[in-house]
């Protein structure tokens, strides 16, 4: 895992190749590039992703339940969609963290 940036890698090749013309202090702050997300931020990615999909999942509840010999009503299929939302927003948001914790 590379924890320079392509600019702060050449930067630091140059201060090698100066042996020592170039002070340290005048280099870029070397940090990992890869950083953990925060709580807010995974509970933003996944509401988010649940959101988009509450619109698909009303719609297939809608157009693929009949198939099934089920035909739920508009707000019927809104009031499935919420559950399985809720479900999935919990899911996500539990998982995001332990991944995260890893």
């Amino acid at each position: 895992m590379s924890f320079l940036s392509v600019e702060e890698d050449s930067a630091e090749r140059r201060f090698r190749r100066a042996e020592g013309a170039v002070s340290k202090a005048s280099l870029p702050e070397l940090r990992p590039l890869v950083q953990g997300q925060s709580r807010k931020m995974s509970a933003v990615e996944s509401f988010t992703g649940t959101a988009v999909g509450f619109g698909i999942n009303t719609s297939a509840n809608y157009f693929l339940l009949p198939l099934f010999g089920l035909y739920p009503t508009v707000h019927e299929s809104m009031a499935i969609a919420v559950m399985f939302t809720l479900i999935s927003l919990a899911r996500g948001y539990i998982l995001r963290r332990i991944f995260n914790a890893i």
